[in-house]
This record gives C-alpha cells, sequence and structure tokens, in this order.
C-alpha cells in the first residue's frame, strides 16, 4: 500500500495523454509532409495497415535524397509510430496483468508472461495478413476504431457509475498534489462518455454508409459526415460545460449540507 501512494495519478496520467499526443501528431505530420514532398499518386484517405506500411514506405524511397537520410527519416517515423502504439497498451497490458494476478492468485511475472505470450499468439494473424482487406485491415477498421473507444466507455462507466464517488476521489488524488474534485467527477461521468458515444456512431455510421461499395467504400462520406459532427460539436461542448457546473453547484451544496451542524 505505501508504494502505491507513491505514485501521482493525475500527473501520470497527464504525461502518457501529452506523450501518446505528441508522437501522434509527429506522425501526421511527418505522413503528410513525406507523401506530399515525394509525390507520391497514392490517396491519403486510404488508412490502416496499407498507409503505414505500403504508402508510407514507398514515400520515403522516393525522395530524391541519399539512403542515410531515408533510413534516418523512416526510423524517426516508425520510432514515433511505435510510442504512439506503445503507450496505451502499456495500461491495457497492466489492467490484463493485476486481474490475472487478483483472479488466480498468480505471481506477477507470470501473469505478465502470460499476456506478453498470448498478445504475440494473436499477433501472428495480423503480421502475415495482406495491407489492405485482410485480417489486420478489417481489425483495425473494427476493433482499432470502434473497439478502443466502446471499451473506454465501459471503463468510464464501471469507475464513475458503479463505484462510490467517495472511494474514486480518494483513490485517484492518492500522492496527488493537485486534488481532483466535483468538477473532473462530473465531467468524467457525464461529458467524457457522451463524447464516445456519440464518435462511436459517427464510426458506425460511416462504417454503415460504405458497406455497398465493400470497406474500402467507408471514405466516401467522410466528409458530409466531419461536418455534420463538426457543426454540432461546439453546442454539445457548451451544454456539457453547463452540465458540469450544475453538477458541480448542487455537490458543493449537498456537502453544505452534510456538512452543517444539525
Amino acid at each position: 500500500m505505501q508504494k502505491k501512494k507513491a505514485h501521482n495519478i493525475p500527473v501520470n496520467a497527464g504525461f502518457t495523454v501529452f506523450g501518446n499526443t505528441l508522437a501522434s501528431i509527429i506522425s501526421v505530420l511527418l505522413i503528410i509532409g513525406i507523401v506530399n514532398f515525394a509525390n507520391i499518386d497514392g490517396d491519403l484517405a486510404d488508412f490502416g495497415p496499407g498507409l503505414f506500411f505500403g504508402l508510407i514506405p514507398e514515400a520515403f524511397q522516393a525522395i530524391n535524397a541519399s539512403t542515410t537520410l531515408i533510413r534516418l527519416g523512416m526510423f524517426v517515423f516508425f520510432v514515433m509510430f511505435f510510442f504512439a502504439a506503445y503507450l496505451p497498451m502499456t495500461a491495457i497490458i497492466e489492467v490484463t496483468t493485476v486481474a490475472l494476478v487478483d483472479q488466480f492468485n498468480w505471481e506477477r511475472k507470470k501473469a505478465y508472461g502470460f499476456v506478453a505470450v498470448g498478445t504475440i499468439v494473436l499477433a501472428i494473424p495480423s503480421a502475415i495478413s495482406p495491407h489492405s482487406g485482410g485480417f489486420l485491415y478489417n481489425l483495425d477498421v473494427f476493433v482499432g476504431a470502434m473497439g478502443l473507444v466502446i471499451g473506454s466507455i465501459i471503463a468510464i462507466l464501471a469507475f464513475t457509475w458503479y463505484v462510490p464517488k467517495n472511494i474514486v476521489l480518494k483513490e485517484i488524488n492518492i500522492g496527488s498534489k493537485l486534488k481532483l474534485g466535483n468538477f473532473w467527477y462530473g465531467w468524467t461521468k457525464y461529458v467524457t462518455p457522451s463524447f464516445m458515444i456519440m464518435t462511436v456512431l459517427y464510426i458506425l455510421s460511416d462504417v454503415l454508409s460504405g458497406v455497398a461499395g465493400g470497406l474500402y467504400g467507408v471514405q466516401d462520406s467522410d466528409y458530409v459526415l466531419y461536418g455534420d459532427v463538426i457543426s454540432v460539436t461546439p453546442y454539445i461542448f457548451v451544454i456539457a460545460i453547463f452540465m458540469s457546473i450544475l453538477l458541480y453547484a448542487k455537490d458543493k451544496s449537498r456537502n453544505q449540507v452534510v456538512a452543517s451542524p444539525s
């Protein structure tokens, strides 16, 4: 229990989000810059494995530069891509490992080894699949796009709706000088799932609209759907802030009533 108090959960979460977002932004900028600079006749609307493992290497090779510079550029790009994928995976692996330790009373090394071996075995179909239209492509569409968001929604709902509020705030603030309170709790409980549910609905509508033309037709409706999402997002954001303020005021009044002497 003493080791747990040494961890600053809000700060660690902030570093994780910052690092993952920074790596993702750098990767995106490299994709756009390299493909346009190399004048590749590829469609940037193509996404998934074909973009990262097919189009990007071709774009680097088409650059009129020395072999060393090309290799250095590819190295930097894929290192950034690795960290963008690795940082979220550490949390997933940790949760799975802890669940095995608690459920089966395994040693941590055994549980971690089981998760590592299982991950490698499950990665084999993805490693041998073609860039487009194969197992990895479909997995990227249905699991990478929707599965992660749905899993996050389930985790948030379980964390904020089924765990008592006082326990949530107590645990999340262990080891932290910056205390998270009612506003953060209300935002996490109501606002965050709302935006994530909207994201899942967008992805579902995007996929269903492209079913007639196969999965490659998914991109045909992107611009219309993006426009719809962008147009309503400011209104949703204002409503979300208003809901959080009301929730904060309600919780503050309730705490004052409880704390006041009878």
